[in-house]
Parts: C-alpha cells; structure tokens; sequence
C-alpha cells in the first residue's frame, strides 16, 4: 500500500501543502522582547518559532522553539493565538521531523547569547514521531489513495520512512502567542540560532527595522500590543 500513497503524495508535491508552525513573542519586565537570528532561510531577526510535530499542540510547541532556539523559559498570558502569512519553499516530507534528525547535530556551536558568547552543549533531540506537517500530508495521500485514516495511522511511521526525500512545496501556516519572561537557560540551546537578544518596541517598529516581516506584522496588531503590555507587567528583568 505504500507505493499508491507514494503516488498520491508526488501528484500534489507541486501544490501547497501546509506545515504548521508555532512561535512565540516574549517579554521582559522592561518591556523588551526576545529574538533570534539565523541567516538560513534569509530569516534574519526573528520570533523564536519552528514546525509542530504530531502530538504536540501549539502552545507546547512554541515553548519547545523557545527553549532549542532563545535558551529562556517564559509563562504565555493568553490563549490567544496570532495567525500570519507564511511564506512557501521546497524542502523534503521529511524536514524538521524528529525522526530524521541526526543525532547530535548542531549547526551552530556558538551563540552570541545577549551579548555574550555561548558554546551550545548539544543538537535538538532525536524521537520516533515526524512533524505534523508531514503527518496531514501523508494522511490526505492515503486517503486519495484510498485508505482509511484509521487503517493509515498505524502504518504512519512505515509510510513516512519511504517517502520522506520526496520534495514537498511547503506552506508554512504559522501562529504565535505571547508569553512573560521566567528565566534564563542557555544550556537549553540547540544550536539552530546564532544570536539572541532583547528589541524595544521602538526598535521594532522603527521604518528601518531589519527584523522579520512577521515581527513587524504582529507588532501592528493591537490586540497583540495590548498583550505585548499585560506580558510585561508580569515578566521578570531580563538584564
């Protein structure tokens, strides 16, 4: 049954397929938040985010990127999620999926954390489970294929492990919260950033601000700004 799926998935590779992401905007007591740069991708400064993975909700995921990618631990103050725009590339059903990530793998041993250097202890984690992106893609390919959720999720593992070199054209589809500032914890840091520091407000939202459209487009948004405020009142100093 695996190649008829394989089929099904390689009709649509060429058409969006959406991967989820969460991220998360963090605040200290100052008013100031937290982003990370990475050059790969042309992201720039940016939120801290990454893909969902199955099982996890996006809450738990955003934390999950938050740890790998700023080293800080945070409290989100709202359930409210912040839907953007996400951009679309080409990249394997495998990308970003635990299950084939290489053990130990860091492709940054430093980081300039907040001024100061770091040298990252080790890689993000290996697990069995993939991403959920990969997880909707191979589901609405067995269905076209004609099988049943219930009867593909058992396989699920199986499936993915023959297809996951296909090329996929992503969709991210990404949503962030908002979370206070607990504490500081490089040690957390997988080396998939190399830089980390706090922006004002101002500093974002100046006309020459070189962060990520999607900072500039979440600092717009007023019910985002009015969360960005309450954050800060409970957030701790972060220098």
């Amino acid at each position: 049954m695996i190649e008829p799926i394989r089929h099904a998935l390689i009709q649509t590779a060429g058409r969006d397929t959406i991967r989820p992401v969460a991220g998360v905007a963090v605040v200290d007591g100052r008013g100031n938040l937290a982003l990370v740069y990475s050059s790969y991708g042309g992201q720039g400064w940016h939120f801290p985010k990454g893909g969902i993975d199955e099982h996890e909700s996006p809450p738990e995921a955003a934390r999950k990127e938050l740890a790998e990618e700023a080293g800080l631990v945070a409290q989100p103050v709202s359930d409210r999620l912040f839907p953007v725009q996400g951009g679309t590339f080409t990249q394997t059903l495998g990308f970003g999926s635990p299950r084939v990530q290489p053990a130990n793998q860091i492709h940054h041993p430093e980081c300039d954390y907040f001024g100061q250097p770091f040298r990252v202890q080790g890689g993000p984690p290996t697990a069995d489970h993939i991403s959920l992106g990969a997880l909707l893609a191979l589901g609405d390919a067995a269905e076209r294929a004609g099988l049943g959720r219930g009867d593909f999720h058992p396989m699920r593992y199986q499936v993915f492990d023959a297809c996951r070199e296909e090329r996929i054209l992503w969709r991210q589809q990404p949503v962030y919260l908002v979370a206070s500032f607990e504490k500081f914890d490089p040690g957390l840091l997988t080396g998939e950033t190399e830089a980390v520091r706090w922006w004002s407000m101002d500093e974002l939202t100046g006309a020459d601000s070189p962060v990520h459209r999607h900072v500039k487009e979440l600092v717009a948004m007023p019910d985002f700004r009015d969360l960005v405020t309450r954050a800060g009142r409970q957030g701790q100093p972060g220098s």
